[in-house]
């Protein structure tokens, strides 16, 4: 499973950032997606791009 972060932002939009790929999607670059594992939160006091 892939690690990815939760982020938060001031707008209320909440978007999953990779932090880790996983052997399994590095090695058939893309074509088979695994499961998200959530490693970590983290609060943006900023709005998200599309809000911008």
């Amino acid at each position: 499973m892939c690690d990815y972060i939760k982020v938060k932002y001031k707008c209320g939009h909440i978007r999953y950032i990779v932090r880790a790929w996983c052997t399994q999607f590095v090695r058939t670059q893309g074509t088979q997606r695994c499961g998200v594992n959530t490693v970590g939160d983290d609060q943006h006091l900023d709005d998200c791009g599309d809000c911008r």
